[in-house]
């Protein structure tokens, strides 16, 4: 991949996310998070590729991954105003359908394409499939990394904002309720990801977001989860109930393991 490629696509990028702004500043915040949320998975991608020592064209192609990697959550909430792809639809695979109609990866060669929406496709799943080339595993594998990270800086910078303004659309409109559901508990005892289908209540969510760092892949993204005390910041939107406690200890184990 030539490096001017990603300086072109860059500016593509952000083109086609103006397209998507309105009068509606409510509308514009939303699709401003997607945007900012997008440009800090790129750094992320770049420095977890800094310290696996990945060659620069790899180092491009994880960052073009990153950059394409929630594309179609523009359309998605233009469609839809709404983020929830349950509800909705799938935004990797619209993401796939938007790149495909803009041929926007045509300048590239068929082995940088196919890893390229390999890790698009695979973003968001809820784990990875084994059948995959070491490459194409490494690509999916810091861009989800690096997905989650900063999903969780939006997320506690959100969960501590100084003000009450809501965004039902961060919170899935979920009823922010002191209720926490019990299969979700367990999970998190058995260092699992907590399922979508059980969560019913925006602690339920928290605590699905917690479960994340059992999907985690690498050293560095590891030291960026503590050092930035993401876990932690979680935990203090939680209710204080032994149950939440419980499942908190569980996930600080599992990264006190890791780091």
């Amino acid at each position: 991949m030539k490096p001017e490629f990603l300086v072109y696509l860059k500016r593509y990028f952000s083109n086609y996310v103006r397209s998507f702004r309105t009068s509606d500043n409510d509308y514009n915040h939303n699709i401003n998070l997607k945007e900012s949320h997008t440009r800090n998975v790129c750094h992320i991608c770049l420095e977890i590729g800094d310290s696996l020592s990945v060659s620069p064209n790899d180092q491009r192609i994880l960052e073009t991954a990153a950059l394409l990697h929630d594309i179609g959550r523009f359309e998605q909430y233009r469609r839809y105003h709404s983020f929830l792809d349950v509800k909705t639809e799938n935004h990797a695979l619209l993401g796939l359908e938007i790149i495909s109609d803009l041929n926007l990866l045509q300048p590239l060669n068929s082995s940088e394409q196919t890893l390229i929406t390999t890790a698009v496709r695979q973003h968001n799943l809820a784990a990875l499939p084994v059948n995959m080339t070491p490459k194409q595993q490494l690509c999916s594998q810091v861009l989800r990394d690096a997905d989650k990270l900063d999903i969780w800086r939006v997320v506690t910078e959100y969960y501590h904002r100084n003000n009450d303004r809501r965004n039902g659309v961060l919170e899935l409109g979920l009823p922010d309720t002191p209720k926490v559901s019990e299969e979700v508990i367990q999970e998190l005892v058995r260092q699992e990801i907590v399922r979508i289908e059980h969560i019913r209540t925006l602690n339920d969510f928290k605590l699905l977001q917690l479960s994340w760092v059992f999907d985690i892949n690498y050293r560095r993204s590891f030291q960026i989860l503590q050092d930035r005390s993401f876990a932690a910041k979680i935990r203090a939107v939680l209710p204080n109930i032994r149950a939440v406690e419980k499942a908190y200890r569980s996930v600080n184990a599992y990264l006190n393991e890791k780091v």
